[in-house]
This record gives structure tokens, sequence and C-alpha cells, in this order.
């Protein structure tokens, strides 16, 4: 019984990231971060912030490295070859519904670990996207 409550929030937080992931296949703009990330995926390119205006100078002075992060250039590569997507763009659509849900659970479970109640858990959870 005490189980409901958590059962119903995910429900309703599947429902949010189900709505998310048909609003991000909608949508066509993307930033110039996500290009650079998709066309990274595609080639081995580890240049690919050289001329980033705000952090080019300390890139240039071997302060930051001068990669994308690999952990995520891993992930787009493993969607996109596992799911045999062409477009690189598309894999940013695809990670939205599974991000959602990391998202909204691990908001969920924070906040029902401080307020006990489920309710205004979810409730905030989901006004916090």
């Amino acid at each position: 019984m005490a189980f409901r409550k958590h059962i119903l929030s995910l429900v309703v937080f599947l429902a949010v990231a189900v709505g998310s992931t048909y609003l991000a296949l909608l949508d066509e703009s993307f930033n110039e971060e996500q290009y650079r990330y998709a066309v990274a995926s595609v080639q081995n390119d580890t240049d690919t912030f050289a001329s980033d205006p705000i952090f080019g100078t300390m890139y240039a002075e071997g302060q930051l490295p001068r990669q994308l992060n690999p952990f995520f250039l891993r992930l787009l590569k493993t969607i996109r070859t596992g799911l045999h997507v062409d477009n690189a763009l598309l894999t940013f659509r695809l990670l939205v519904g599974p991000m959602c849900m990391v998202f909204l659970c691990g908001m969920y479970f924070l906040l029902f670990r401080i307020t006990a109640s489920s309710t205004v858990s979810a409730f905030v959870a989901i006004l916090s996207m």
C-alpha cells in the first residue's frame, strides 16, 4: 500500500517524459554546442572547442582539456550505432525521455527524503523541470 503512491508518481513521470520526448521530436532548433557534440560523435574530433570565445584562451593556455565529455560522446555514439540512426542530431531527441526520467526520479527521491510526502515531492519535481 505504501508503494502505491510511488508507483503513481512514476507513472506521472513517465507521462511527462513521453510528452517531453514528443515535443523534442517536433522541435527543429539546436544550439551550437549540440551541433559540436553531434559532429564529434560522428567524427573523432578532439579539437571542437578551439574557437570557443569564452574558454578559448583557457584551452590555448592548457588550463582546460580540449575535448568534449568522453562519456557523453560514447553515449551518443552507442545510441546512434545501436539504433542505426543516420541523423546524429536525432540522438539528442531520443535522449530527452531517459534524461527526464533520471532527473524526475532523482528529484522525487531527494524531495521525498526531505518532505516525506509523495504528492509534494512529485509536484515539485515536475515543476523543477
